[in-house]
């Protein structure tokens, strides 16, 4: 076979270019105007390498962005050390038996109690969630101007969400209605879910958002999300289904298909005030 090859590359190729065939081509083509030609073709080759290297690198950058990029740096809202909220009879002295007076005790205010339909809008708010509710923080305050309080940071697990709000009630700095939005970084697991639901009975609404993305554990946590509002039905529990509301609006996220722009955001907001109409 390699002789074969060799023979057939002697006759059928060397052999031709010694005897000018080669030269014979090239003279005919370009009289025929191929250098021209060939000009017009590099041209339109080279724009076309051009646009196909911006578009490369342009689709690198995109979806190399990270929530910091996307957020404009901003890495959290709403996350300061808590203090205590005294309340106004915190102060008020009391006598004991023995005459001596003493501060009184706090008064716990109570969220009032509404029915289902009963729209919670003008009671007090407290959004606690990941990058996906800091992204959104402006529509939310546009949303609910002065009664609502959006406490987010970039990467929280579940379990930093639900201990956050614990914390803000035991400061005295939880709304009446209590927004979560968690299981985006990592899987919401349902006894934690569990637990933190149930410690916020007494609020007036608690709505839970479920997450949009292309992220292993994201069907584990809406799946979390609505067996735990299943099992709290009829109670203050509410879902907005944030992964059903956007999933054919490519157009309302950044590249990583996950952070929300825009109108994106807008109704993001919205549907949270649609559930605290339910």
């Amino acid at each position: 076979m390699t002789f074969a090859a060799a023979e057939l590359s002697y006759r059928f190729v060397e052999m031709p270019i010694r005897r000018g065939a080669l030269g014979r081509a090239w003279a005919s083509w370009r009289a025929r105007g191929g250098l021209g030609f060939a000009s017009r073709a590099a041209v339109a080759v080279g724009t076309a390498l051009a646009v196909v290297v911006a578009l490369g690198v342009g689709l690198t950058s995109a979806q190399a962005q990270n929530p910091e990029d996307v957020l404009g740096g901003v890495q959290a809202v709403g996350d300061d050390s808590l203090t205590p909220t005294a309340s106004s009879s915190a102060n008020t002295p009391t006598t004991s038996a023995s005459g001596t007076s003493k501060p009184s005790p706090p008064a716990v205010r109570v969220p009032p109690t509404l029915a289902a339909g009963e729209d919670a809008m003008a009671l007090s708010k407290t959004a606690v969630g990941d990058s996906v509710m800091l992204g959104a923080r402006k529509s939310l305050l546009t949303e609910f101007p002065r009664t609502v309080t959006v406490d987010a940071h970039i990467s929280r697990q579940p379990i930093e969400i639900f201990d956050r709000i614990r914390a803000r009630k035991a400061a005295g700095q939880l709304g009446d209605v209590v927004v979560i939005h968690a299981g985006t970084n990592g899987p919401i697991h349902t006894s934690d879910l569990v637990d933190i639901v149930q410690s916020l009975q007494d609020r007036s609404r608690v709505v839970l958002v479920t997450c949009h993305g292309d992220r292993p554990w994201i069907n584990q946590s809406n799946a979390a999300v609505w067996g735990v509002a299943k099992l709290f039905a009829g109670g203050n529990v509410r879902v907005a289904d944030w992964a059903a509301a956007s999933a054919s609006h490519r157009d309302w996220f950044y590249a990583d298909g996950i952070h929300t722009k825009g109108a994106g955001s807008d109704a993001y907001a919205q549907l949270i005030r649609d559930a605290l109409a339910k």
